[in-house]
């Protein structure tokens, strides 16, 4: 909305992986992947609310279609948002040294 009236031709890109991933990789690590509160319901178009706040959506569906997507939303000199899907990265641990001592403790 904030962006949308100050009318900035900004882009925000979206990197949806469906959840909190940083605080499910420490529920991952400290509480043996009990997971609480932290994946998105799936049913939740980030692109139409997006829109209802006025700025123009894209969904990327494919990894080429990114590219395009970037391209047409600055080209709009208008706010936009791009959703793009990904994988929850859970199996890598991030390179956060407490993190990462946890892991080789296990």
């Amino acid at each position: 909305a904030s962006i949308k009236r100050l009318g900035e031709p900004l882009v925000l890109i979206n990197f949806n992986n469906g959840c909190y991933g940083w605080i499910k990789m420490l529920q991952k690590l400290h509480y043996g992947g009990r997971y609480f509160s932290v994946d998105f319901d799936e049913g939740i178009d980030y692109v139409t609310v997006a829109q209802g706040f006025g700025l123009r959506g894209f969904r990327v569906q494919h990894v080429q279609e990114l590219r395009s997507a970037i391209r047409e939303a600055l080209q709009a000199d208008e706010p936009a948002f791009i959703d793009v899907p990904t994988a929850y990265e859970g199996e890598e641990v991030p390179p956060v040294d407490s993190w990462l001592r946890t892991v080789e403790q296990t």
